[in-house]
């Protein structure tokens, strides 16, 4: 009968830790300011744009060009020329510190503040 108190306990205390987790994960990644598209190549910013401006942007990157849509506020990587094109298949981001990474061609973008 201890056993399944101590259980209980356990549970109810990991219950608290995930719901506090949670609310202060929501607290905190709540950014109410303008959000821009921040690209990187080989870790330096190359490009910084409003997330609500459309555009098309191409850049050379380590081994080829990397081509980035900005459209109806979402950012994605629409052309690639890397081998497992992950950075096409992770599809459209448009959350506050959503990432969308190429490493084969040491290319990022990142949705942020303006940098």
């Amino acid at each position: 009968m201890k056993k399944f108190i101590k259980d209980i306990i356990l549970i109810a205390v990991l219950f608290v830790m995930i719901i506090t987790s949670m609310v202060l994960m929501f607290i905190f990644n709540n950014h109410n300011g303008p959000l821009y598209v921040n690209i990187f190549y080989n870790s330096e910013l190359v490009g910084s744009y409003p997330l609500v401006e459309n555009r098309e942007l191409t850049y050379e990157a380590k081994i080829s060009e990397v081509k980035v849509s900005i459209k109806d506020g979402y950012v994605s990587v629409i052309e690639s020329g890397c081998p497992d094109h992950i950075c096409i298949n992770m599809g459209k981001k448009n959350n506050y510190g959503d990432t969308i990474t190429c490493l084969p061609n040491l290319f990022y973008v990142r949705i942020g503040d303006k940098l």
